[in-house]
């Protein structure tokens, strides 16, 4: 089902708990998440929503460039590489 609208609730989409579905959220990058409705909670006044309240990973940043620019930006700044580029940048040091 491809729904183009720009304001929905999650019942109408998912109408079950567990019952998982596939969020587009940028059609010129290509994200693609898979969702699923474990719990419907009651809302508690003063919070804004919608909140996500768990998941693998945080958000990317917007305009990063698609699921393939984040996982490059991703792996450049990671624990090894960081370290890497440090041993790079000190190794002339080291030498005198």
């Amino acid at each position: 089902m491809v729904v183009s609208t720009t304001v929905l609730s999650i019942r109408s989409v998912c109408p079950r708990v567990t019952v998982k579905v596939l969020y587009e959220y940028d059609f010129t990058d290509g994200w693609q998440h898979d969702l699923r409705v474990e719990q419907i909670l009651p809302l508690e006044p003063g919070r804004y929503y919608p909140v996500r309240i768990g998941g693998r990973r945080t958000a990317p940043p917007e305009d990063c460039g698609g699921p393939w620019a984040f996982l490059e930006l991703r792996q450049h700044y990671s624990v090894f590489c960081i370290a890497q580029r440090l041993l790079e940048l000190l190794k002339p040091h080291c030498r005198q």
